[in-house]
């Protein structure tokens, strides 16, 4: 055992070292071209810069600020120039759990038990919730509420039923294959969802009925925060037993309507930010004969940027007309709803947006949250 661990320590320097060695001899390899990385040259020593001499003068402050920038330019040149980075990845991944036993990015992916992995802080509250920091203060959470209590007063006076679906991160459904204890008290989700319900807001949260069904089937894939078409088919029964309520008794689509097969797939962000490409088998749920069809597709764009997208659904044997603001994670789940509504307006990744509701006059407007997105929409 202690032969082993000397090895492996012996490894785990080389590791270190020789990419550095490598890297300040200035023998480059290709991974410069990985990534779409640009290479750069190492930055100049500040007295050796004439122009930031110059500038600098004999002033102690400007020389301290200058140092301060010459750290930050050899960071950001080791991270693009680093040598051996794809090939030394995994070994390092390998060796930093078995000597250390922890995740070397626990701020992207935790590594679970039996192959699960889970989103790190970064995307999730998965590290804060094991020590109980993924509360909210009182005026995060009314500002919020707030949020969706302007848009229910809007909707209301359109006479427009408002619901919202709260999708849970995978760690709350999956905790017992967490590497911490999952904490016991009321967190970002429980808060949020209570607080809407407290305010009239009409709240489904998932969470119940995917740990249930997860006993049954994967509802979210081990290498990848999303959930499985499983998962969402879980969802959109759900949604269609509350669309009863508002006489919308569109019967939802069964099993059998689906056609499974399994498929082999590797998340690249995963495997980017892992080094890990063993992947996983998942099944695929394939409408056998889809009725709805994709009228019109646009862009609903920013400053620069593409922030949104809307997608308009039009099914021949249906009438009512469903507006869904959704996450990624509406995706999978507007396969489905589209066959149940004569008309389903798709806006991914934005939210409650007052001009497509007038535009559209739905009958309906679903807002689809997932837990980590809770305070950004």
């Amino acid at each position: 055992m202690i032969i082993r661990h000397i090895t492996l320590v012996g490894c785990y320097a080389t590791i270190c070292a020789l990419p550095l060695c490598l890297l300040l001899a200035g023998k480059w390899s290709n991974n410069a071209e990985l990534e779409f990385r640009k290479p750069i040259d190492h930055p100049a020593l500040p007295w050796n810069d004439s122009s930031l001499r110059k500038s600098v003068g004999s002033d102690p402050g400007l020389m301290a600020e200058a140092f301060h920038l010459y750290t930050k330019r050899w960071d950001d040149f080791f991270t693009k120039e680093f040598v051996f980075k794809k090939q030394l990845l995994r070994p390092y991944r390998m060796i930093r759990t078995s000597i250390f036993g922890v995740d070397p990015s626990p701020s992207i992916y935790i590594k679970g038990s039996n192959g699960w992995y889970f989103s790190g802080d970064w995307h999730t509250q998965t590290l804060s919730r094991g020590i109980g920091m993924d509360t909210l203060s009182s005026f995060q959470i009314d500002a919020i509420v707030n949020r969706h209590v302007q848009h229910k007063r809007f909707l209301d006076s359109m006479q427009i039923p408002y619901l919202v679906l709260v999708v849970p991160d995978k760690h709350p459904v999956y905790r017992e294959f967490l590497p911490m204890k999952y904490a016991q008290h009321q967190g970002l989700r429980e808060q949020v969802v209570e607080a809407l319900k407290k305010k009239g807001i009409e709240v489904l949260d998932a969470t119940d009925t995917l740990r249930q069904a997860r006993l049954r089937e994967p509802v979210y894939y081990k290498t990848d925060g999303h959930w499985t078409d499983a998962g969402a088919y879980q969802a959109y029964l759900m949604l269609m037993d509350r669309f009863k309520s508002y006489h919308m008794t569109k019967e939802p689509l069964q099993r059998k309507d689906f056609q499974m097969s399994k498929e082999h797939k590797v998340f690249s962000h995963f495997y980017r930010s892992t080094g890990d490409s063993s992947g996983e088998w998942m099944v695929k749920w394939k409408l056998r004969i889809p009725r709805a069809r994709l009228k019109n597709r646009s862009d609903l764009k920013g400053p620069g940027e593409i922030l949104s997208t809307v997608n308009q659904f039009e099914h021949p044997d249906h009438s009512a007309t469903l507006l869904l603001f959704g996450d990624s994670f509406s995706s999978p789940l507007v396969r489905m709803l589209k066959e149940n509504f004569g008309r389903t307006i798709h806006c991914l990744q934005c939210s409650v947006d007052t001009g497509l509701i007038k535009q559209y006059k739905p009958d309906i407007v679903l807002f689809e949250v997932v837990q980590s997105n809770l305070q950004s929409r």
